[in-house]
């Protein structure tokens, strides 16, 4: 999926960027995930702060991409302990076979972020 606006950003100004990969143990668990998935994409469009986010599925190595863009670390940490975020890390956990998330400081004339950036960010030269 493309990147979703859901708020209005200054060229000027820095925002927080979280990338995240959820790597499941077998695609049996596809579905599964995928229903959170779209709780989840519920729960992000009403939330304060969020900027924008998008999300890619690599089936072929099981893993869900997300990328989001924050107006603060306040923001985001409200999301993700809220429900049906802070169930979702619970139930999915056993699911999981491996997640990686890391933060970057963006300006607002970087958004939306690119996925090549993205990987930029994962494997850095």
């Amino acid at each position: 999926m493309g990147w979703r606006w859901t708020g209005r950003t200054n060229n000027d100004q820095e925002y927080l960027c979280l990338v995240g990969s959820l790597t499941l143990v077998s695609l049996l668990a596809l579905p599964r995930l995928w229903l959170f998935q779209l709780r989840i994409a519920r729960q992000l469009r009403r939330s304060d702060g969020l900027l924008g986010y998008a999300l890619y599925w690599n089936l072929g190595s099981k893993t869900l991409w997300i990328l989001s863009a924050w107006q603060s670390e306040t923001d985001l940490s409200r999301f993700i302990y809220a429900n049906p975020h802070g169930n979702a890390m619970v139930a999915l956990r056993p699911l999981i076979e491996k997640s990686q998330f890391i933060r970057r400081t963006v300006y607002g004339s970087q958004l939306p972020i690119s996925w090549k950036l993205v990987e930029s960010w994962i494997h850095p030269l």
